[in-house]
């Protein structure tokens, strides 16, 4: 039935906006069905709605994408740099100049574990995320401190700030 269905959407993919496209990867990706031409569709027609793309749309993708262990670089190119522009170039702290509207912990958190997930290296989007999410640091959960930390240790990324933030913020929740 899914593979009819699967099918079916291939179609109608093209037409859908960054959202339908998020929202038809995230549908699928707990029910485990990697179907490659499916994923295939979805990847490309995500590619090209990434830029429109709300916070949200991007962390739901990656983490679809990041569940399925199915890696499309140019995808996760795409959810990078879509990412990058609203929050800055990790070099100061996007929060503080008022570029972070729409940003939370939790898509900052997901966003970090799918590319830690897929083992997808991209310095600049690390950095940024690490900068956006150090003034945060109180308002996240223990889950996203937990994803954070290890998405940061998968990749081997050493962010001194973020890497004190998540500890004093993990010590702040235990006591």
């Amino acid at each position: 039935m899914l593979a009819a269905i699967s099918s079916a959407a291939k179609d109608k993919l093209p037409q859908f906006g960054a959202r339908e496209l998020a929202n038809t990867a995230w549908a699928v990706a707990p029910l485990r069905f990697a179907h490659r031409p499916l994923l295939d569709s979805i990847a490309a027609a995500a590619v090209r709605t990434m830029r429109s793309a709300r916070a949200q749309e991007l962390a739901n993708t990656s983490w679809a994408f990041s569940k399925l262990l199915f890696s499309h670089p140019p995808l996760l190119d795409a959810i990078a740099s879509a990412s990058i522009a609203p929050l800055g170039s990790g070099e100061r702290a996007p929060q503080a100049a008022g570029a972070l509207p729409e940003f939370r912990p939790q898509n900052l958190a997901n966003l970090a574990w799918s590319f830690a997930k897929l083992r997808y290296e991209h310095g600049t989007f690390l950095a940024a995320i690490s900068a956006a999410a150090v003034p945060m640091r109180r308002e996240f959960r223990p889950q996203e401190l937990g994803n954070m930390a290890w998405a940061c240790a998968a990749l081997r990324w050493n962010h001194g700030p973020l890497r004190h933030a998540i500890a004093s913020s993990a010590r702040d929740t235990l006591y």
